[in-house]
Protein backbone atom coordinates (compact mmCIF):
# COMPACT_ATOMS: atom_id res chain seq x y z
CA UNK A 1 0.00 0.00 0.00
CA UNK A 2 1.91 3.21 -1.24
CA UNK A 3 0.49 5.25 1.65
CA UNK A 4 2.12 2.84 4.41
CA UNK A 5 5.28 2.77 2.36
CA UNK A 6 5.65 5.86 1.73
CA UNK A 7 4.76 7.42 5.43
CA UNK A 8 5.41 4.50 7.65
CA UNK A 9 8.15 1.64 6.76
CA UNK A 10 10.69 3.22 8.57
CA UNK A 11 9.18 3.97 11.10
CA UNK A 12 10.10 0.78 14.26
CA UNK A 13 7.20 -1.48 15.45
CA UNK A 14 4.38 0.06 13.07
CA UNK A 15 2.27 -2.33 10.81
CA UNK A 16 -0.76 -1.90 8.91
CA UNK A 17 -3.59 -5.03 8.57
CA UNK A 18 -6.15 -4.64 6.06
CA UNK A 19 -9.93 -3.45 8.08
CA UNK A 20 -13.37 -2.30 6.07
CA UNK A 21 -12.03 -1.66 2.98
CA UNK A 22 -8.92 0.37 4.19
CA UNK A 23 -6.29 -0.47 6.56
CA UNK A 24 -5.70 -0.18 10.49
CA UNK A 25 -2.42 1.40 11.17
CA UNK A 26 -1.12 0.05 14.89
CA UNK A 27 1.93 1.05 16.49
CA UNK A 28 3.11 -2.45 18.84
CA UNK A 29 -0.16 -3.62 18.55
CA UNK A 30 -2.08 -0.28 19.78
CA UNK A 31 -4.54 0.79 16.93
CA UNK A 32 -3.43 4.36 16.20
CA UNK A 33 -5.06 5.86 12.60
CA UNK A 34 -6.31 4.34 9.97
CA UNK A 35 -5.86 4.46 5.86
CA UNK A 36 -8.99 4.86 4.26
CA UNK A 37 -10.13 6.20 0.77
CA UNK A 38 -6.86 7.56 0.25
CA UNK A 39 -5.68 9.00 3.23
CA UNK A 40 -4.23 9.31 6.58
CA UNK A 41 -6.39 9.42 9.50
CA UNK A 42 -5.04 9.93 13.20
CA UNK A 43 -6.93 8.81 16.14
CA UNK A 44 -8.50 12.23 18.50
CA UNK A 45 -9.96 13.40 21.48
CA UNK A 46 -9.93 16.70 23.62
CA UNK A 47 -6.53 15.85 23.70
CA UNK A 48 -5.26 17.01 20.15
CA UNK A 49 -7.88 18.08 18.47
CA UNK A 50 -7.25 21.81 18.48
CA UNK A 51 -4.08 20.56 16.23
CA UNK A 52 -6.24 19.01 13.39
CA UNK A 53 -9.02 21.85 13.69
CA UNK A 54 -5.65 24.51 13.96
CA UNK A 55 -4.80 22.58 10.64
CA UNK A 56 -7.95 23.03 8.94
CA UNK A 57 -8.22 19.05 9.21
CA UNK A 58 -11.89 17.21 8.87
CA UNK A 59 -13.08 13.74 10.57
CA UNK A 60 -13.22 9.92 8.37
CA UNK A 61 -16.60 10.24 7.14
CA UNK A 62 -18.84 7.64 5.67
CA UNK A 63 -22.13 6.94 4.67
CA UNK A 64 -24.06 4.51 6.92
CA UNK A 65 -26.68 2.17 6.36
CA UNK A 66 -29.13 4.54 6.88
CA UNK A 67 -27.86 6.72 4.13
CA UNK A 68 -26.81 9.18 6.35
CA UNK A 69 -22.99 10.16 6.65
CA UNK A 70 -21.03 9.31 10.19
CA UNK A 71 -18.17 11.07 11.40
CA UNK A 72 -15.60 8.78 13.45
CA UNK A 73 -12.80 9.87 15.92
CA UNK A 74 -10.23 9.90 13.43
CA UNK A 75 -9.30 13.08 11.65
CA UNK A 76 -7.31 13.48 8.47
CA UNK A 77 -3.79 14.13 9.55
CA UNK A 78 -2.23 17.13 7.18
CA UNK A 79 0.21 16.99 4.29
CA UNK A 80 2.72 19.21 6.46
CA UNK A 81 2.85 16.76 9.01
CA UNK A 82 3.72 13.08 7.05
CA UNK A 83 6.47 15.17 5.21
CA UNK A 84 8.14 16.13 8.62
CA UNK A 85 8.62 12.26 10.58
CA UNK A 86 9.73 14.11 14.17
CA UNK A 87 6.51 15.66 14.27
CA UNK A 88 4.68 12.75 12.67
CA UNK A 89 6.20 10.74 16.02
CA UNK A 90 4.88 12.98 18.05
CA UNK A 91 1.26 12.97 16.60
CA UNK A 92 1.62 9.13 16.41
CA UNK A 93 2.27 9.01 20.42
CA UNK A 94 -1.14 11.67 20.89
CA UNK A 95 -3.04 9.31 18.84
CA UNK A 96 -1.48 5.67 20.78
CA UNK A 97 -2.40 7.42 23.82
CA UNK A 98 -5.77 7.97 23.57
CA UNK A 99 -6.12 4.36 22.66
CA UNK A 100 -4.13 3.47 25.65
CA UNK A 101 -6.38 5.10 28.13
CA UNK A 102 -9.70 4.08 26.90
CA UNK A 103 -8.35 0.63 27.21
CA UNK A 104 -7.13 0.87 30.66
CA UNK A 105 -10.66 2.67 31.46
CA UNK A 106 -12.45 -0.54 30.54
CA UNK A 107 -14.01 -2.76 33.06
CA UNK A 108 -12.73 -6.35 33.12
CA UNK A 109 -14.97 -9.09 31.58
CA UNK A 110 -14.20 -11.64 34.38
CA UNK A 111 -17.53 -13.99 34.64
CA UNK A 112 -18.52 -13.75 38.68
Amino acid sequence: MKEFDRFFKDIPGIKSRAMFGGHALYRNGVIFGIIAQGSIYFKVDATNIKEYENAKSEPFTYIGASGKPVSMSYWKVPNSILKNKKVLDKWIEKSLAINLKKSTKRPSRTKS
